[in-house]
């Protein structure tokens, strides 16, 4: 049984954020070029807002961002499978939505170079919808009768979200920002 259940979170999963949002920067390009901070400087006492990042800082951010996707995968891989009630998989989804909103603040903060951003406000777009989709379903996952009857829900669904990101990891490609598909 316990095969089983890793076998439906793993296509359920991949249905829901994970797979759409792994797909994005599962292969964002990296650059050889030296990365200066971005944030805001004071001159004179005064605040300047922070500049527009160059590509290749683009590339390296997208680049952090991959690395806080897989390792929020990976966790909500290992939380779903020893997932043995509905409330222990509604905990594991509410990680992942907490992720997922925290990851659409992180891009929409992003100054993205011009040709970049309208993918930006994409995926951020779709990491945001993505995270209230997730989190709008806790109650509903919550009240299966166990974690596999949970797990079954999800496979049913196709979040809006998820296509957001895949549209705007499209986009990212076309503009060499990412090598990903």
């Amino acid at each position: 049984m316990r095969l089983g259940l890793r076998r439906l979170a793993s296509t359920s999963l991949a249905l829901f954020a994970l797979g759409a949002s792994v797909v994005l920067l599962a292969a964002c390009g990296s650059s050889s070029k030296t990365v200066q901070p971005t944030g805001g400087t004071t001159t004179a006492g005064r605040l300047t807002p922070p500049s527009r990042l160059s590509k290749g800082a683009y590339r390296l951010k997208l680049k952090k961002i991959n690395a806080q996707v897989t390792k929020a995968t990976t966790q909500i891989r290992r939380d779903v499978g020893k997932a043995k009630t509905a409330g222990d998989l509604r905990s594991a989804l509410k990680n992942l939505g907490d992720e997922e909103l925290r990851l659409s603040s992180e891009v929409a903060q992003l100054r993205a170079p011009p040709d970049a951003v309208r993918a930006n406000q994409l995926l951020a777009k779709g990491f945001g919808d993505t995270a209230k989709e997730i989190h709008a379903l806790l109650p509903r996952v919550g009240s299966q009768k166990n974690a596999k009857a949970g797990l079954k829900l999800l496979s049913t669904l196709h979040p809006a979200g998820g296509r957001e990101i895949q549209r705007a990891v499209g986009e990212l490609k076309k503009l060499g920002y990412t090598n990903g598909s």
